[in-house]
């Protein structure tokens, strides 16, 4: 798997001698990349598995049912000679580590470090570990196949593996980021303004100060030299105008819980790495859409989201539901919203929950189950003959 094409693969080393670090490779991969690794310390990181083993994405609801599917991030698995490892590091999001074969050695501090206070290592220029001494290890536990260890964010930890043979799942949570949220919320807002609103001096403010300075004109002596305006910063924007200005924007964000809903939902299913192509092209997409709405067509049992995709949803404005994946809104009509959450709840829609009483679905609703096949987030269940034999045109 390291070595397929759009693999997230990387391969660590350790020196024991120095305890360096180094990032020795990282993907495109290839197998003669393993014929110059040591016998010993080095680590092999592959990240999206269960994106790629379904058998693996299984391990989300076996071993944490109770995390909401939007939260999940991926399951990496790493493979480590004795020795290896990559370091004391934090993470800045929650992982489970899950011991699937031989045992490592986990180390943690109970303190967690803040992004600010994280003193990293000069001489491992390619992977970010904690200086030696920045940090107290508190506890230490061998892990054993089947054992589970749970590190919270900003957490440091330190595995190192006791044998040949061990293998780490990890499987990491995601969280929308604060920035990413508070940019595409913002970006709405700005879209709903458009191009003419602009910051204007208060009127009344602005025939206010015009009058004073007629009237100071007028009463000026004939004989003064400096007009009423002499000592005016013509190159200063004023505090009053600033002060101004500051109100408008917080006015503009007031009641903005619908930009910052779909900000989320969006953010909170953008892909985080590249992704492989999907396999279902535009042509493959019609066809089989057509056959699942068809009714009496047995090529094409049922649509399913796969088990390491997503389709979210949350309240939006006026009570209306949302549905979000691969990072964009979904454009869900109202009659379509209890299918659409099925597919986001269930996993899985069949032929006869679709075409209801009256058997005709509308065209639009093809046209988003397309959208969804070709971005890989839904794909067709069909009967063991037909896969064999399908296309991916």
């Amino acid at each position: 798997l390291s070595v397929a094409p759009h693999a997230a693969a990387r391969i660590v080393t350790n020196d024991p001698a120095t305890g360096v670090f180094a990032l020795q490779k990282a993907s495109p991969l290839r197998e003669d990349d393993f014929e110059a690794l040591p016998d010993s310390h080095f680590s092999l990181l592959v990240n999206d598995v269960d994106r790629a083993d379904p058998e693996v994405a299984r391990l989300w609801d076996v071993l944490l049912p109770f995390i909401p599917r939007w939260r999940r991030d991926d399951i990496m698995v790493s493979y480590a000679a004795a020795g290896g490892g990559v370091g004391p590091h934090v993470d800045n999001y929650h992982v489970f580590l899950l011991q699937s074969r031989g045992s490592r050695r986990w180390s943690v501090s109970l303190t967690p470090v803040p992004p600010h206070l994280e003193a990293l290592r000069t001489d491992c220029p390619d992977v970010r570990v904690l200086v030696p001494g920045s940090f107290d290890l508190d506890r230490s536990w061998e892990l054993h196949p089947g054992d589970v260890l749970y590190v919270p964010p900003r957490i440091p930890h330190w595995g190192e593996a006791l044998d040949d043979e061990c293998m780490t799942c990890s499987l990491g949570l995601r969280a929308p980021p604060l920035r990413d949220v508070v940019l595409a919320a913002a970006d709405r807002v700005a879209t709903r303004l458009g191009d003419d609103r602009l910051l204007e001096d208060d009127p009344a403010h602005l025939a206010a100060a015009v009058a004073t300075a007629a009237a100071a004109s007028s009463a000026a002596s004939s004989e003064s030299s400096c007009p009423p305006w002499h000592g005016i910063d013509h190159a200063k924007i004023s505090d009053a105008f600033v002060a101004a200005a500051a109100k408008e924007v917080a006015r503009c964000f007031e009641d903005i819980e619908h930009d910052v809903i779909l900000a989320v939902g969006e953010t909170a299913t953008a892909p985080r790495r590249e992704r492989p192509p999907p396999a279902v092209g535009p042509k493959r997409a019609r066809r089989d859409v057509a056959r699942f709405l068809d009714g009496s067509d047995p090529r094409v049992e049922a649509l399913e989201v796969p088990s390491a995709e997503i389709i979210v949803h949350g309240r939006a404005a006026a009570g209306a539901r949302a549905f979000f994946a691969n990072g964009v809104t979904l454009a869900v009509r109202q009659e379509w919203e209890h299918l659409v959450l099925r597919l986001s709840e269930q996993r899985t829609l069949t032929t006869a929950e679709v075409l209801g009483e009256d058997g005709t679905p509308e065209e639009g609703f093809a046209r988003l189950l397309e959208g969804l096949m070709c971005d890989g987030v839904l794909v067709a269940v069909q009967p063991e003959g037909e896969r064999a034999s399908a296309g991916t045109s």
